[in-house]
């Protein structure tokens, strides 16, 4: 984008103290936004579940927008929700989870069984993140 003369005229009429003053307004509000940023709060903890006959490398916990769990050796993660009500709604997640990992053929291979599995799982991992 070219500027014009008068452009440059209006940038150079700013003095010097002004200039200074809307430096420092920026750098406040930088300042401002990293110290939002390092108020956030997150839990994490590993832990290695051993349930039917699989092995599951979690790390699992809180955020600010509810749980989440990664299964390491499974190469997946996804959030879900921090609240014990919503079984349903991390047994999906989790569901989906384990569709995309390479290892999915490691599951129960009938429908009902699967989502028996993911159930029983779900339960495990949402007891540990329910606040």
């Amino acid at each position: 984008m070219k500027h014009t003369r008068n452009e440059i005229i209006i940038y150079v009429q700013i003095t010097f103290d002004e200039y200074l003053e809307k430096l420092k307004a920026a750098e406040e509000r930088k300042t401002k936004e990293k110290r939002i940023f390092m108020n956030r709060t997150f839990t994490a903890k590993e832990e290695s579940i051993d349930f039917r006959g699989l092995n599951f490398l979690c790390v699992y916990g809180n955020h600010i927008n509810g749980g989440y769990v990664a299964i390491l050796n499974w190469g997946v993660s996804v959030e879900l929700s921090n609240r014990k009500s919503d079984i349903g709604y991390n047994c999906r997640k989790i569901l989906e989870a384990f569709g995309r990992s390479f290892y999915k053929s490691w599951l129960p291979q009938d429908e009902e069984a699967q989502k028996d599995f993911v159930y029983e799982f779900a339960k495990i991992i949402t007891d540990r993140i329910a606040k």
